[in-house]
């Protein structure tokens, strides 16, 4: 007997898709207090001393960081919404949009695992230098 394959469900697809967004939203807030965190140092005078080659200008790297978490933020508040919002639910349109949802996890690792050097890079510079 030939095994069928799996069909793509809409409520399994919408959870994992929100649940993305929620860790997603995480992250951007993080990342949003973290760059407030180093202005405040920095304005006290302090200077954070990191690796040249990844760090050249502090605040600006965390801004660019930024924008690109929230624009991956938005892309999955608009899959979630796409996904909710429609009628109907081909298996062709729910490949698509697991396809989507897989890249854009791939996006949320990286930028965790980013966020996490960040972090590390921050508390033990490896550079030498330290606030």
């Amino acid at each position: 007997m030939k095994k069928q394959p799996k069909l793509l469900q809409k409520n399994k697809l919408l959870r994992s898709s929100i649940i993305t967004l929620v860790g997603l939203a995480i992250l951007v807030t993080v990342i949003y207090w973290i760059a407030h965190f180093l202005e405040e140092i920095q304005s006290l005078g302090l200077s954070l001393e990191f690796t040249p080659f990844f760090f050249p200008s502090t605040h600006p790297f965390f801004l660019s960081i930024y924008k690109c978490y929230v624009l991956v933020l938005i892309a999955n508040l608009f899959l979630c919404i796409d996904i909710w919002r429609r009628k109907i639910h081909t298996q062709e349109y729910l490949k698509q949009a697991f396809i989507l949802l897989q890249v854009i996890r791939f996006l949320e690792y990286a930028m965790w695992l980013l966020f996490l050097y960040i972090s590390v890079e921050i508390i033990f510079p490896f550079g030498g230098g330290n606030i």
